[in-house]
């Protein structure tokens, strides 16, 4: 594999990330979900996917936690792209989940201190849910919860 030094061009790497973002923004439309539209949306992805490989070759802890972030976000994608599936909501919750994973490890997430979790995450996920309660349809409404 042949390495470029660092002074290559940003806009050849860049650029056709760039096509294939409004590509899919151009061909997608909000009807019925299609594999046109799903290779549309991995594409610029896979992309970014050859770029990471090509110029790092997988050297470092960083490099190799990004593209599997990347790869666990397709897959992601893939399954959103028929969101009107159970399966399709609950298995690209599960990749973006893993997404989030690949890249806290990327940037250095360690040691995992779980008592942050407590102390951070969870009052700011209950004081989001409790300033967006009366916002809510459905069953996690104020007016469900009225009901019964």
């Amino acid at each position: 594999m042949a390495k470029i030094n660092s002074d290559y061009n940003l806009g050849l790497t860049l650029g056709p990330f760039i096509v294939l973002v409004l590509a899919y923004f151009h061909y997608t439309t909000a009807g019925e979900p299609t594999i046109l539209m799903a290779i549309l949306k991995i594409a610029p992805i896979l992309w970014l996917i050859t770029i990471i490989y090509y110029f790092n070759g997988l050297k470092n802890s960083y490099a190799t936690n990004f593209y599997y972030g990347l790869i666990t976000s397709m897959i992601g994608d893939v399954f959103l792209v028929w969101q009107n599936t159970y399966f399709g909501v609950l298995f690209g919750i599960i990749a973006f989940s893993l997404t989030h994973y690949c890249y806290a490890n990327a940037i250095g997430f360690e040691p995992f201190k779980q008592e942050l979790i407590l102390q951070y995450c969870l009052p700011i996920a209950v004081g989001n849910y409790l300033f967006m309660f009366n916002h809510l349809n459905g069953k996690y409404s104020s007016n469900y919860c009225n009901t019964i």
